[in-house]
């Protein structure tokens, strides 16, 4: 027998006093101990009342509250829906949730179902939403590439600055892997050791895929030469160059650099 589990209050009044006349017991509040023990988890009461003195008397088999074990249909209360706590789920309850969820063979959605919006130029099996085919189908726009003066230099020891009132105009437009870079860079500065190449960064850090050359218009100190735009694979840069392929003339602001250039890129 295990130790007693606590204390509870029996009432009781007996039906006729030994004497056996017809005077009625007082009733009475009497302490009844209760115990539990066996492998089954059996109940007892240890009854003051008994004619056999203090003996015990079964409450009958109860679960522990400690990872009970039921046997037979246990039951339970039925969560509202989407309840998401420690009550326990009852089978009508998972019943529930899954005839309202879709299957993942060939669903068929109701109402507005969504979904994540993939990225421009993803072509997939992911799920195209209402504003990935919007935007697949809107004619590319220009985009204006936010000014850093790292993305023009210059190459050997020839440096070149581009202030950020220099960058009159630096955009690009994208059509899916074809980018166009408009540039119109006014009153830079060439100083160092004049070269024939200096270099802009190709905007959203895409790298040319294919050789690529365009023309370009170069003003040094007021001298207006025709260069050209070069595209090398793997690169990140466009280059920039006389078309006679001299040196450039070094000046403190008066080299103009303008042009439009079209390419592939990775």
């Amino acid at each position: 027998m295990a130790t007693t589990a606590g204390t509870i209050k029996h009432r009781h009044q007996s039906v006729l006093p030994p004497n056996g006349t017809s005077d009625i017991d007082t009733p009475q509040w009497n302490d009844s101990l209760v115990v539990t023990g066996g492998t089954n988890g059996d109940a007892f009461v240890r009854d003051s009342t008994r004619t056999d003195g203090w003996g015990w008397t079964t409450l009958g088999i109860y679960a522990p509250l400690n990872s009970p074990a039921f046997t037979g249909v246990p039951t339970a209360p039925t969560a509202a829906v989407d309840t998401n706590t420690t009550q326990i789920a009852t089978t009508a309850y998972v019943q529930g949730e899954v005839a309202d969820r879709a299957p993942l063979a060939s669903p068929a959605f109701t109402g507005v179902p969504t979904a994540p919006t993939a990225a421009p130029g993803t072509n997939t099996t992911q799920i195209a939403t209402t504003a990935f085919v919007t935007a697949a189908a809107a004619p590319p726009a220009w985009v204006a590439v936010a000014y850093s003066g790292a993305n023009f230099v210059g190459t050997g020891t020839m440096t070149w600055t581009v202030d950020s009132a220099d960058q009159v105009r630096f955009a690009y437009l994208l059509n899916g892997k074809t980018m166009t870079v408009s540039f119109y860079l006014d009153a830079t500065t060439l100083a160092g050791t004049a070269a024939t190449e200096i270099r802009m960064t190709i905007p959203t850090g895409a790298t040319v895929k294919g050789w690529s050359v365009g023309y370009a218009w170069i003003v040094m100190a007021g001298l207006s030469v025709a260069g050209i735009v070069r595209g090398i694979p793997g690169n990140t840069y466009l280059s920039v160059l006389r078309a006679d392929l001299a040196n450039f003339a070094l000046g403190a602001n008066n080299v103009v650099i303008a042009g439009t250039f079209l390419f592939e890129i990775n």
